[in-house]
């Protein structure tokens, strides 16, 4: 057997080629690893929620920020959040709560956008009680067109 057989038989064949798909795939996480920037935000929040008929006062307490004040029992409140990228840029935010208060609030997890945004934090006053947690965001930006493109793949893939 010569070599040139040995190399170019269909085994050797399929492993050069498996090879070189892990070499490049390798390169391209290593890559991209540069072409992201990533960060944490976590915003306090709050609600407390009172039974229906309870003596309130006129108006209604809609907290500040993220938080929620007071809402009636059977009610619902929702706050929405304004992001925006300094350029024209992909991010990707996912969104998660943690608390007493994550089980009442609603929101889509995972945001891909290129400018701005809204994200919409619904509370679901479902019982009374007084909630508090906080809504935390892991942020990933793009810093170029390879970090654009990683971003991509990697989020809009179901």
């Amino acid at each position: 057997m010569d070599l040139k057989s040995v190399l170019l038989s269909k085994r050797n064949e399929i492993t050069i080629v498996v090879f070189s798909l892990a070499v490049i795939l390798g390169a391209m996480i290593y890559y991209s690893q540069d072409s992201i920037n990533s960060q944490s935000e976590s915003f306090s929040t709050y609600a407390n929620v009172t039974e229906p008929g309870e003596n309130i006062s006129v108006g209604i307490e809609a907290g500040e920020g993220l938080s929620f004040g007071r809402l009636v029992e059977g009610t619902n409140m929702t706050k929405t959040l304004e992001l925006a990228s300094n350029n024209d840029t992909l991010t990707y935010v996912e969104v998660r709560a943690q608390g007493n208060i994550s089980e009442y609030l609603d929101f889509e997890q995972a945001h891909l956008f290129m400018n701005s945004t809204d994200i919409e934090v619904m509370m679901e006053g479902r019982e009374p009680g007084y909630y508090e947690g906080e809504i935390l965001l892991d942020i990933k930006t793009a810093v170029n067109n390879w970090g654009e493109r990683w971003l991509d793949l990697l989020y809009r893939l179901p």
